[in-house]
């Protein structure tokens, strides 16, 4: 069996595509100034995704940058 290792940054993106398809994360991004609200709980919950994974990652001694 072949081992497969997934880097920082496509976790980061999977785990953000699980709540906001790539079609939503460019129209919240696309309307940041129409509907800050929508944007802003978007753009908390990406970086708290990048704040857990990237402490995951660091558990096992991976390169954060």
């Amino acid at each position: 069996m072949e081992y497969y290792h997934i880097n920082r940054e496509e976790m980061i993106a999977k785990v953000i595509n699980t709540r906001y398809s790539i079609d939503e994360q460019i129209a919240l991004l696309r309307q940041r100034d129409s509907k800050p609200e929508e944007y802003d709980a978007f753009y908390a919950f990406a970086e708290e995704v990048k704040r857990k994974v990237s402490e995951e990652y660091a558990q096992y001694g991976e390169e954060v940058t």
